[in-house]
C-alpha cells in the first residue's frame, strides 16, 4: 500500500483533463500566434467551438476574452491574447 501525506483534489469532468488543455497551454506559451485547437465535423459545430473557446466555456481556455478564436470551414484557430487578461500587462 502506497501512503501519502494529502488527498488529491477532487475530480471534475470525469477525472480527465479539460478538453484541448495541451493545445491553450502551447498558445498560451506563444501569445499572438494562431494555432488550429480542432477539426470540427460540420462548418456550424467548428463555429461554436470557437465561440466556447472566445467566451471561456471551454474549461482550458478561461478567462473568458483570453483568447481570440476563428471558425475557418471545419478548422477552429485560435490564438492568446495575454493584453486581454485582467491583470497582465500587454
Amino acid at each position: 500500500m502506497e501512503l501519502f501525506d494529502t488527498v488529491p483534489p477532487a475530480a471534475t469532468n470525469g477525472g480527465r483533463p479539460p478538453a484541448h488543455q495541451d493545445k491553450a497551454a502551447i498558445l498560451r506559451a506563444n501569445p499572438y500566434k494562431w494555432g488550429i485547437v480542432t477539426t470540427a465535423a460540420s462548418a456550424k459545430t467548428a463555429s461554436s467551438q470557437a465561440t466556447n473557446i472566445r467566451t471561456g466555456k471551454l474549461r482550458a481556455f478561461v478567462p473568458g476574452g483570453a483568447f481570440e478564436a476563428k471558425a475557418r470551414n471545419h478548422d477552429v484557430w485560435a490564438r492568446y491574447i495575454p493584453a486581454q487578461v485582467a491583470g497582465e500587462a500587454a
